[in-house]
């Protein structure tokens, strides 16, 4: 099974997240910030996701390496209702969904299962 790398700037959600999905069976890179997730892409051509937290700061440079660097990876967004971007910067930035915070876990799998299996792409 392919690696799910979260990028969360949040400690307390990047590991209850990593937890959540580590309990699903998922094999997860964890990342505190934008440098970090960059880097473990780099180093992890396979990843079959990136959820990328969009409260980040320069979320929009990860966002871009990934598209680039992983463009079969399934790129889930995660941001604040007040804070998340319109639809069309999202498409145009390659994010396949973005899901609000605090996250539903149900919605996020569910999300996860399609996007892995490649009903979003």
């Amino acid at each position: 099974m392919s690696a799910i790398l979260v990028a969360e700037w949040y400690p307390t959600a990047l590991s209850s997240l990593s937890d959540l999905l580590r309990y699903e069976g998922y094999r997860v890179i964890e990342a505190a910030d934008t440098d970090a997730a960059i880097s473990h892409i780099d180093a992890n051509r396979d990843l079959g996701a990136v959820l990328a937290d969009l409260d980040m700061p320069n979320w929009k440079s990860l966002v871009q390496h990934a598209s680039v660097t992983v463009p079969k990876a399934f790129l889930l967004g995660m941001a604040q209702v007040q804070s998340m971007p319109e639809s069309a910067e999202l498409q145009r930035r390659g994010i396949h969904l973005c899901l609000p915070k605090p996250l539903v876990f149900q919605d996020l799998r569910q999300a996860l299962r399609g996007g892995l299996a490649g009903a979003v792409k």
